[in-house]
């Protein structure tokens, strides 16, 4: 019973509030975000930033440089440090929701070139990523956002480092302006 005495007021204020986030078009928005996520012997940690160009309603493209660093470990006691970095196209569309202008989800993706590589041996590779997303808008133009995309790093060149495919889960801060 009390938690109904606490949701309802929730609710109503979520639903009630306007923070008025645009997705018009001409408009653009920059962001970035990191995150950490433990694997079997191993860390990953995803740092990227987005600069997008709204080209019509609700639909952004842009540039998505970014970087991760997995830290793993080997039968050996040793560590590995494997590291990506590159710079990708994106896309994105916005889906707004009538019971609030604070919310908005958006599939996402991107392809672009990038590296991969280790201990000094590393080589060319296509980062491509599909996920899903959401954004919070808590003024007018800010919004914290979480992504969940599933990211494809292909090798291109023969260095021995295999392809790689994770989910890397980022959540980080929008500005729209």
């Amino acid at each position: 019973m009390k938690k109904s005495f606490f949701l309802i007021p929730v609710l109503s204020f979520l639903i009630s509030t306007s923070a008025f986030a645009q997705f018009d078009q001409g408009m653009m928005q920059i962001g970035a975000g990191i995150f950490a996520i433990p694997q079997y012997n191993s860390v990953e940690v995803t740092t990227r930033v987005n600069v997008g160009y709204f080209i019509m309603d609700n639909v952004a493209v842009g540039l998505l440089p970014h970087f991760s660093r997995t830290v793993r470990g080997n039968s050996n006691d040793l560590t590995d440090v494997i590291n990506n970095a590159g710079i990708s196209l994106y896309g994105r569309y916005y889906f707004t929701f009538p019971f609030s202008d604070r919310f908005a989800a958006f599939p996402e993706i991107s392809a672009g070139p990038g590296t991969r590589g280790y201990k000094g041996n590393s080589g060319l590779s296509l980062n491509l990523t599909a996920g899903a997303g959401a954004n919070y808008f808590f003024s007018d133009n800010v919004a914290v956002e979480v992504v969940l995309p599933i990211v494809h790093n292909r090798n291109l060149t023969d260095n021995g480092i295999s392809s790689h495919v994770s989910i890397s889960p980022v959540i980080g801060l929008q500005y729209h302006f």
